[in-house]
């Protein structure tokens, strides 16, 4: 598993995703599947170590076949792949500030 965006945000919005992860499932020829994980940052905020009590909802998607991309194309990849996590988080709770285009 990893975190495409590297950090928490302090404010919960979905932050531009690093580039490492996309590079390695494209070397691998390994789907992404895309998870999104919403109210874990109610639960232990960023900078803290204190846990609260609360829920988490975590949307497994369908992978992302990677075959498709390339190092030249990987952003379009990184894109879909955020276009996704945004979705679900703005579906099942989360309200991401940065909205989707219509």
């Amino acid at each position: 598993m990893s975190f495409p965006e590297g950090t928490r945000s302090k404010d919960g919005t979905i932050k531009p995703f690093k580039q490492g992860m996309f590079h390695l499932a494209l070397t691998s020829g390994i789907p992404i599947v895309p998870i999104s994980i919403i109210g874990a940052g109610e639960i232990m905020p960023k900078r803290s170590l204190q846990i609260k009590p609360g829920k988490i909802v975590m949307v497994i998607d369908r992978p992302i076949d990677v075959n498709d991309y390339s190092p030249e194309n990987r952003q379009e990849l990184i894109d879909r792949v955020r276009h996704v996590i945004i979705e679900n988080c703005e579906k099942y709770g989360h309200r991401s500030q940065e909205k989707l285009p219509s």
